[in-house]
């Protein structure tokens, strides 16, 4: 397995940070007030994030849950906080590191 290294600097990077939103929101802008309050103070949003993902204070919020009903398919599902769809899409979706 090849080693990278200096990666959780760069997936904490405010470059890095700024494209997980673009890729969070895509979609969402309109239809989402929790996403329009996140982005209206997106730039204090990411400091905190930053902050926290770099001290390793950061905890993920609760989940919202609710029922699908849909003749195909029955189940419950759960999507994240408005602020908590950045950490999965920065380590998955946004980093040109993570296909290393």
């Amino acid at each position: 397995m090849k080693r990278v290294g200096d990666l959780w600097t760069a997936l904490t990077s405010w470059e890095n940070l700024l494209e997980c939103v673009r890729l969070a929101a895509r979609g969402k802008r309109r239809r989402s007030p929790a996403v329009a309050r996140f982005l209206h103070e997106m730039e204090g949003n990411l400091c905190r994030l930053q902050r926290e993902l770099r001290e390793g204070s950061y905890r993920p919020g609760a989940y919202r849950t609710f029922r699908i009903d849909d003749p195909k398919r029955t189940g419950r599902a759960g999507p994240a906080p408005t602020g908590e769809e950045l950490a999965p899409s920065c380590r998955a979706e946004a980093s040109p590191l993570c296909a290393v």
